[in-house]
């Protein structure tokens, strides 16, 4: 093989991987997720998480979002 051709590969390979990751995180991908709060980077809902009488917040959580 001749260094065009693997310079060729090699670029073809990496619009591949771009693709891909693109693909798995493109916000408006094919994966369903539940409903709920919407989360923060990194940390997501750990700070929407109750301290105390939990299953209260997650009463209101039901109402508003579903079972």
């Amino acid at each position: 093989m001749s260094l065009g051709s693997l310079m060729f590969l090699d670029f073809i390979l990496a619009l591949v991987g771009l693709f891909v990751l693109r693909s798995l995180f493109h916000k408006g991908s094919s994966l369903s997720l539940p409903p709920g709060p919407t989360g923060l980077p990194l940390v997501g809902n750990i700070l929407d998480m109750p301290t105390s009488k939990e299953w209260l917040t997650f009463a209101k959580w039901g109402e508003k979002y579903g079972s």
